[in-house]
């Protein structure tokens, strides 16, 4: 059965589709940057113990990610006017 929503209704329908669709966004954001310093303890723990051909994995596994992350926090940065120099 379809119904015919008023006006109100499908703007408020609209924004709250917006703000899932934000919310995952953000979750993703908050995953690529939370793989990122995961990664970078584990291989910096793996650093610390000289063992370094375990550390370059762990850099090859996490690298786009790192690169990712720092495109988000780039991008926040700008958004809030703040810079990180």
């Amino acid at each position: 059965m379809d119904v015919e929503l008023k006006n109100g209704d499908r703007v408020r329908e609209d924004l709250v589709e917006d703000i899932e669709e934000i919310n995952i966004i953000h979750e993703g954001e908050i995953q690529t940057l939370g793989t990122c310093l995961e990664g970078v303890t584990l291989m910096m723990t793996e650093i610390a113990n000289e063992d370094y051909p375990s550390a370059f994995i762990t850099f090859s596994a996490i690298a786009d990610d790192c690169e990712k992350a720092g495109t988000i926090i780039e991008q926040q940065q700008s958004n809030s006017g703040t810079s990180g120099a």
